[in-house]
């Protein structure tokens, strides 16, 4: 039998060939990756669309406990700021006049666009919710507000809105309820669908209700507040601190039921029991001097526990120091250039507003077309390899 035996030639022109299918396979797998990177550009490029300065906002807010619609009930929304976003989905907060105003005097927003989705917007709302109800003007300005009070079905509208950033509380004039309470929240309006991957102009939102039934026993609740101390030292002797502070209690009408002391010789700390059970805040009466506010609610089965926390050196709305800054540091501008005061009254910042998600998917998906491109290579290669050895 004879053998035929491929000669030194013949096996250098196959490789080659071999060699140039690998090429056009890898070409092709190059040329589909291009393509696809170029999609998935253009698809990131367009899915920050700009707000349509333009358009009004509607917002309903949707009002019931235990499947009940709550009517009477007046939903407050305050403008916080103003807001724009850039195609990029860059965010920009300008606050209004009377909220710089309460920025300056030390109280802590917890608006940290970097972080929009944590605890720190919940508690900003809850500080925020602490100090402005009751207060109609601050620093000589007026807070900018719009009530709507709630109908049979449980719900109050809200139209011709200007766009920006809201706080919404509440307050309760029924009878058909002893107490009722709602969440405090900052709304962005409007409001970023992803599923649509559009700006929504006519928002509703379900607000996080308790109540109390008229002619019920209302249960009884207790309120705790403790009090914190930031960026001085822990043992207490800092020049800065004060030897005592004021806090006050404060029901559902924005009324002050109880004012105490709290030093080192209560522990920092007071509880208040016996309470109806229903919309309860403290707040601080007056905010030290070198030192900023900020507080969260925290709920346990027999109440709440309320902790204040002053921060020293005095942060920004955003969590910045507000240590006096150099020459070149004064004025300076956020990324679409807003600042009223500085860098100690708005809020500016460079980051992707977390409503419309950040695009991982195409992260994903180009990561699975290499894997793909990776196999194919060692399958040819190996497939290659063979296929020379048999001849």
């Amino acid at each position: 039998m004879a053998v035929i035996r491929q000669s030194g030639e013949g096996k250098v022109m196959r490789r080659d060939r071999v060699r140039n299918i690998h090429r056009s396979w890898m070409a092709a797998v190059m040329v589909m990756m291009l393509a696809l990177a170029g999609a998935v550009s253009a698809s990131a490029a367009g899915a920050y669309p700009q707000i349509d300065a333009s358009k009004p906002v509607t917002l309903e807010v949707h009002a019931s406990y235990k499947d009940a619609a709550i009517s009477d009930l007046r939903i407050t929304l305050y403008k916080v700021a103003d807001m724009a976003v850039d195609g990029k989905g860059i965010v920009d907060f300008t606050l209004t006049a009377a909220f710089e105003d309460l920025a300056a005097s030390s109280v802590e927003f917890g608006l940290d666009p970097d972080d929009m989705d944590s605890g720190s917007w919940a508690s900003g709302a809850q500080t925020l919710a602490a100090y402005v109800p009751g207060a109609s003007t601050q620093g000589g300005h007026s807070f900018e507000m719009i009530s709507s009070v709630t109908g049979a079905d449980g719900v109050a509208k809200f139209e011709g809105l200007s766009q920006g950033l809201y706080l919404m509380t509440n307050s309760y004039a029924g009878s058909a309820y002893s107490s009722v309470s709602v969440t405090p929240v900052y709304l962005t309006l409007p409001n970023w669908s992803e599923s649509e991957n559009a700006w929504v102009y006519q928002s509703a939102v379900n607000a996080k209700v308790t109540a109390v039934t008229n002619g019920e026993t209302p249960k009884k609740t207790s309120v705790t507040v403790r009090k914190a101390w930031s960026g001085d030292d822990t043992a207490g002797t800092s020049s800065r601190r004060p030897a005592s502070i004021e806090v006050e209690l404060v029901d559902s009408n924005s009324a002050v039921r109880d004012t105490k002391t709290l030093s080192a010789q209560n522990g920092w700390s007071f509880t208040w029991s016996g309470l109806d059970d229903g919309q309860w805040t403290v707040r601080e009466k007056s905010v030290p001097d070198q030192y900023s506010v900020s507080q969260t609610e925290e709920t346990t089965a027999d109440g709440k526990i309320v902790t204040i926390t002053n921060t020293t050196p005095p942060v920004g709305v955003k969590g910045e120091s507000r240590e006096k800054t150099s020459e070149t540091e004064k004025g300076k501008k956020g990324v679409k250039g807003s600042s009223r005061q500085g860098d100690t009254a708005s809020v500016e910042s460079a980051s992707r507003l977390p409503q419309t998600g950040q695009l991982w998917w195409p992260v994903w998906l180009l990561a699975g077309i290499a894997a793909v491109c990776l196999i194919i290579g060692l399958i040819l290669r190996l497939s290659g390899g063979r296929d020379l050895k048999d001849r």
